[in-house]
Protein backbone atom coordinates (compact mmCIF):
# COMPACT_ATOMS: atom_id res chain seq x y z
CA UNK A 1 0.00 0.00 0.00
CA UNK A 2 1.26 3.43 -0.90
CA UNK A 3 0.99 6.04 1.89
CA UNK A 4 2.22 9.56 1.54
CA UNK A 5 2.77 13.10 3.36
CA UNK A 6 3.85 16.17 1.70
CA UNK A 7 5.54 19.06 3.67
CA UNK A 8 4.25 22.28 1.80
CA UNK A 9 6.58 24.85 1.17
CA UNK A 10 9.97 22.93 2.83
CA UNK A 11 12.62 22.78 -0.49
CA UNK A 12 15.52 20.78 0.03
CA UNK A 13 18.15 19.85 -2.27
CA UNK A 14 18.50 17.02 -4.22
CA UNK A 15 21.70 15.53 -2.09
CA UNK A 16 19.87 15.98 1.13
CA UNK A 17 16.80 14.63 -0.36
CA UNK A 18 18.92 11.33 -1.64
CA UNK A 19 20.90 10.67 1.80
CA UNK A 20 17.33 10.88 3.45
CA UNK A 21 15.77 8.41 1.21
CA UNK A 22 18.34 5.99 2.20
CA UNK A 23 17.79 6.67 5.97
CA UNK A 24 14.28 6.43 5.17
CA UNK A 25 13.96 3.03 3.45
CA UNK A 26 15.98 1.36 6.75
CA UNK A 27 13.11 2.20 8.94
CA UNK A 28 11.77 -1.27 9.58
CA UNK A 29 7.93 -2.07 7.83
CA UNK A 30 9.10 0.17 4.69
CA UNK A 31 8.93 -1.95 1.45
CA UNK A 32 10.31 0.92 -0.91
CA UNK A 33 10.31 5.01 -0.37
CA UNK A 34 11.21 8.11 -2.02
CA UNK A 35 11.44 11.60 -0.76
CA UNK A 36 11.78 13.88 -3.29
CA UNK A 37 10.17 17.32 -3.91
CA UNK A 38 6.99 17.64 -6.38
CA UNK A 39 8.39 18.26 -9.22
CA UNK A 40 7.18 17.42 -12.63
CA UNK A 41 10.12 14.76 -13.16
CA UNK A 42 10.20 13.93 -10.11
CA UNK A 43 6.43 12.43 -10.15
CA UNK A 44 7.34 10.68 -13.00
CA UNK A 45 10.24 9.33 -11.17
CA UNK A 46 7.62 7.95 -8.12
CA UNK A 47 5.73 6.70 -10.73
CA UNK A 48 8.30 4.83 -12.34
CA UNK A 49 8.74 3.59 -8.92
CA UNK A 50 5.25 2.40 -7.82
CA UNK A 51 4.99 5.55 -5.31
CA UNK A 52 2.57 7.34 -6.84
CA UNK A 53 -1.14 8.25 -6.18
CA UNK A 54 -3.23 11.55 -6.16
CA UNK A 55 -1.19 13.46 -3.38
CA UNK A 56 1.86 12.86 -5.17
CA UNK A 57 0.48 14.08 -8.70
CA UNK A 58 -0.91 16.71 -7.29
CA UNK A 59 2.29 17.93 -4.67
CA UNK A 60 3.72 21.86 -6.33
CA UNK A 61 7.10 21.96 -7.22
CA UNK A 62 8.15 23.48 -3.67
CA UNK A 63 6.87 20.72 -1.82
CA UNK A 64 8.69 17.96 -0.62
CA UNK A 65 7.32 14.58 -0.80
CA UNK A 66 7.50 11.47 0.81
CA UNK A 67 6.19 8.17 -0.43
CA UNK A 68 6.69 4.98 0.99
CA UNK A 69 5.44 1.12 0.24
CA UNK A 70 4.29 -0.27 3.15
CA UNK A 71 2.18 -3.27 4.92
CA UNK A 72 0.68 -0.45 7.57
CA UNK A 73 -0.12 3.26 7.35
CA UNK A 74 1.47 3.49 10.91
CA UNK A 75 5.12 2.81 9.50
CA UNK A 76 4.48 6.60 7.77
CA UNK A 77 4.47 7.80 11.27
CA UNK A 78 7.97 6.40 12.23
CA UNK A 79 9.30 7.44 8.85
CA UNK A 80 8.40 10.66 9.38
CA UNK A 81 9.81 11.12 12.78
CA UNK A 82 13.05 10.22 10.80
CA UNK A 83 12.33 12.96 8.13
CA UNK A 84 12.22 15.23 11.22
CA UNK A 85 15.14 14.11 13.06
CA UNK A 86 16.91 14.71 9.67
CA UNK A 87 16.38 17.59 9.03
CA UNK A 88 16.45 19.02 12.87
CA UNK A 89 20.16 17.37 12.56
CA UNK A 90 20.38 19.66 9.35
CA UNK A 91 19.39 22.47 10.79
CA UNK A 92 21.82 22.29 14.22
CA UNK A 93 24.65 21.58 11.97
CA UNK A 94 23.90 24.95 10.23
CA UNK A 95 23.70 26.76 13.22
CA UNK A 96 26.95 25.44 14.40
CA UNK A 97 28.54 26.68 10.99
CA UNK A 98 30.80 29.68 10.99
CA UNK A 99 29.98 30.06 7.71
CA UNK A 100 28.07 33.50 7.39
CA UNK A 101 24.04 32.59 5.91
CA UNK A 102 22.57 35.16 4.09
CA UNK A 103 18.42 34.49 2.87
CA UNK A 104 18.43 36.63 -0.36
CA UNK A 105 20.46 37.72 -3.14
CA UNK A 106 21.11 41.10 -1.86
CA UNK A 107 22.84 40.23 0.96
CA UNK A 108 24.78 37.72 -0.56
CA UNK A 109 26.20 40.10 -3.41
CA UNK A 110 26.63 42.43 -0.16
CA UNK A 111 28.51 39.82 1.55
CA UNK A 112 30.83 38.69 -1.33
CA UNK A 113 31.21 41.70 -3.40
CA UNK A 114 33.56 40.02 -5.93
CA UNK A 115 32.37 36.70 -6.77
CA UNK A 116 31.67 36.08 -10.50
CA UNK A 117 30.32 32.98 -10.42
CA UNK A 118 26.19 32.13 -8.91
CA UNK A 119 25.77 28.39 -8.26
CA UNK A 120 22.15 28.00 -8.90
CA UNK A 121 20.53 24.89 -7.70
CA UNK A 122 16.42 25.16 -7.13
CA UNK A 123 13.58 23.79 -8.85
CA UNK A 124 14.17 23.85 -12.93
CA UNK A 125 10.43 26.15 -12.80
CA UNK A 126 12.64 29.28 -10.92
CA UNK A 127 15.74 28.39 -12.34
CA UNK A 128 15.70 30.70 -15.60
CA UNK A 129 14.58 33.52 -13.58
CA UNK A 130 17.65 33.32 -11.10
CA UNK A 131 19.76 32.65 -14.82
CA UNK A 132 18.85 35.73 -15.36
CA UNK A 133 19.32 37.72 -12.20
CA UNK A 134 23.02 36.36 -12.03
CA UNK A 135 23.94 37.68 -15.77
CA UNK A 136 21.93 40.44 -15.42
CA UNK A 137 24.47 41.27 -11.69
CA UNK A 138 27.75 40.12 -14.71
CA UNK A 139 28.30 36.84 -12.85
CA UNK A 140 28.31 33.72 -14.77
CA UNK A 141 26.16 30.60 -14.03
CA UNK A 142 26.70 27.17 -12.93
CA UNK A 143 23.02 25.61 -13.17
CA UNK A 144 22.86 22.12 -11.27
CA UNK A 145 19.19 22.68 -11.83
CA UNK A 146 17.81 20.62 -14.71
CA UNK A 147 14.07 20.84 -16.00
CA UNK A 148 14.67 24.18 -17.50
CA UNK A 149 12.78 24.82 -20.93
CA UNK A 150 15.08 24.51 -23.92
CA UNK A 151 13.86 27.67 -25.48
CA UNK A 152 14.84 29.68 -22.14
CA UNK A 153 18.24 27.78 -22.47
CA UNK A 154 18.99 29.17 -25.87
CA UNK A 155 17.63 32.62 -24.36
CA UNK A 156 19.90 32.52 -21.74
CA UNK A 157 22.64 31.63 -23.43
CA UNK A 158 22.82 33.97 -26.01
CA UNK A 159 22.30 36.92 -23.29
CA UNK A 160 24.97 35.44 -21.61
CA UNK A 161 27.12 35.40 -25.09
CA UNK A 162 26.36 38.61 -25.56
CA UNK A 163 27.73 39.85 -22.00
CA UNK A 164 30.81 37.78 -22.52
CA UNK A 165 29.43 35.69 -19.64
CA UNK A 166 29.02 31.72 -19.43
CA UNK A 167 25.66 29.81 -18.40
CA UNK A 168 26.84 26.42 -17.41
CA UNK A 169 24.48 23.86 -17.90
CA UNK A 170 21.39 22.92 -17.23
CA UNK A 171 22.41 20.31 -15.12
CA UNK A 172 25.82 20.34 -14.48
CA UNK A 173 26.67 18.32 -12.33
CA UNK A 174 30.35 18.81 -11.58
CA UNK A 175 32.44 21.40 -12.38
CA UNK A 176 35.80 23.44 -11.46
CA UNK A 177 36.75 26.89 -11.81
CA UNK A 178 40.39 27.94 -11.11
CA UNK A 179 40.68 24.48 -9.21
CA UNK A 180 37.87 25.48 -6.78
CA UNK A 181 35.43 22.40 -7.38
CA UNK A 182 31.93 22.76 -7.68
CA UNK A 183 28.68 20.39 -7.42
CA UNK A 184 29.87 16.91 -7.63
CA UNK A 185 33.99 16.88 -8.06
CA UNK A 186 36.65 14.18 -6.99
CA UNK A 187 39.57 15.75 -5.42
CA UNK A 188 42.13 16.76 -8.40
CA UNK A 189 45.01 18.34 -8.13
CA UNK A 190 45.89 21.78 -9.23
CA UNK A 191 47.29 22.06 -12.98
CA UNK A 192 47.54 23.51 -16.35
CA UNK A 193 44.79 21.59 -18.30
CA UNK A 194 41.67 23.12 -18.89
CA UNK A 195 38.87 21.07 -19.84
CA UNK A 196 35.29 21.56 -21.11
CA UNK A 197 32.33 19.13 -21.01
CA UNK A 198 29.10 17.73 -22.40
CA UNK A 199 29.08 15.10 -20.18
CA UNK A 200 29.49 15.20 -16.74
CA UNK A 201 30.23 11.56 -16.67
CA UNK A 202 33.36 12.11 -18.92
CA UNK A 203 34.70 15.08 -17.18
CA UNK A 204 34.57 12.99 -14.08
CA UNK A 205 36.19 10.30 -15.33
CA UNK A 206 39.00 12.23 -17.59
CA UNK A 207 39.90 14.73 -14.81
CA UNK A 208 40.08 11.98 -12.40
CA UNK A 209 42.60 9.50 -14.89
CA UNK A 210 44.68 13.11 -15.52
CA UNK A 211 44.94 12.99 -11.13
CA UNK A 212 46.36 9.02 -11.50
CA UNK A 213 48.82 9.83 -13.92
CA UNK A 214 50.05 13.02 -12.09
CA UNK A 215 48.81 15.90 -14.00
CA UNK A 216 46.28 18.33 -12.77
CA UNK A 217 43.30 20.37 -13.79
CA UNK A 218 42.54 23.96 -13.85
CA UNK A 219 39.17 24.09 -15.52
CA UNK A 220 36.76 21.87 -15.62
CA UNK A 221 33.16 23.61 -17.26
CA UNK A 222 30.51 21.49 -17.86
CA UNK A 223 28.05 23.01 -20.67
CA UNK A 224 24.58 21.05 -20.04
CA UNK A 225 23.66 17.57 -22.05
CA UNK A 226 21.98 20.20 -24.44
CA UNK A 227 24.37 21.78 -25.59
CA UNK A 228 25.74 20.59 -28.49
CA UNK A 229 22.28 19.88 -29.89
CA UNK A 230 21.07 21.56 -33.10
CA UNK A 231 18.64 23.68 -30.83
CA UNK A 232 21.03 25.25 -28.94
CA UNK A 233 23.98 25.39 -31.11
CA UNK A 234 27.16 24.93 -28.72
CA UNK A 235 26.84 28.14 -27.51
CA UNK A 236 29.04 27.80 -23.76
CA UNK A 237 31.23 24.85 -25.64
CA UNK A 238 32.62 27.69 -27.61
CA UNK A 239 32.73 30.43 -25.86
CA UNK A 240 34.41 28.64 -22.85
CA UNK A 241 36.75 26.93 -25.55
CA UNK A 242 37.66 30.67 -26.25
CA UNK A 243 37.97 31.87 -23.36
CA UNK A 244 40.39 29.00 -22.11
CA UNK A 245 42.69 29.88 -25.24
CA UNK A 246 43.03 32.90 -23.91
CA UNK A 247 43.76 31.86 -20.31
CA UNK A 248 47.25 32.17 -19.26
CA UNK A 249 47.29 29.25 -16.82
CA UNK A 250 46.11 27.30 -19.88
CA UNK A 251 48.35 25.10 -21.52
CA UNK A 252 45.79 21.98 -22.77
CA UNK A 253 42.59 22.07 -23.96
CA UNK A 254 40.60 19.28 -23.38
CA UNK A 255 36.68 18.83 -24.90
CA UNK A 256 34.54 15.67 -24.15
CA UNK A 257 30.88 15.70 -25.58
CA UNK A 258 28.20 13.02 -25.85
CA UNK A 259 27.66 12.41 -29.05
CA UNK A 260 26.45 15.94 -31.13
CA UNK A 261 24.77 17.14 -33.98
CA UNK A 262 26.47 17.06 -36.54
CA UNK A 263 26.34 20.60 -38.12
CA UNK A 264 27.27 21.56 -34.17
CA UNK A 265 30.44 19.24 -34.12
CA UNK A 266 31.52 20.41 -37.40
CA UNK A 267 31.02 23.79 -35.88
CA UNK A 268 33.14 22.82 -32.90
CA UNK A 269 35.52 20.78 -34.48
CA UNK A 270 36.14 23.82 -36.72
CA UNK A 271 36.78 26.19 -33.35
CA UNK A 272 38.87 23.15 -32.11
CA UNK A 273 41.17 23.45 -35.30
CA UNK A 274 41.82 27.48 -34.71
CA UNK A 275 42.58 27.44 -31.04
CA UNK A 276 46.34 28.53 -30.20
CA UNK A 277 46.73 25.64 -27.82
CA UNK A 278 47.33 21.54 -28.29
CA UNK A 279 43.58 20.16 -27.48
CA UNK A 280 41.95 16.36 -27.40
CA UNK A 281 38.88 16.26 -28.35
CA UNK A 282 36.83 13.48 -27.11
CA UNK A 283 33.49 12.71 -28.62
CA UNK A 284 31.98 9.69 -26.68
CA UNK A 285 30.96 7.03 -29.21
CA UNK A 286 32.85 7.86 -32.10
CA UNK A 287 36.34 6.70 -33.55
CA UNK A 288 39.17 8.87 -33.35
Amino acid sequence: MIYTRIKENSYQDSINLMLLTNAVNTVDGVNSAQVMMGTDANKDLFKDAGLSNDQVANAQPNDMVVAIDSESEAVLEEVMIEVENYLSDLSVKKDADSTESVTNWKEATEALTDANVALISIPGIYAAAEIERALDDGKHAFVFSDNIPIEEEVRLKKKAHDKGLLVMGPDSGTGMISSVPLAFTNVIKPGNIGMVGASGTGIQEVTTIIDRLGGGVVNAVGVGGRDLSEEVGAITMLDALAAMDKQADVDVIVAISKPPAKAVRDKVVAMLHSLSKPVVAIFLGEKP
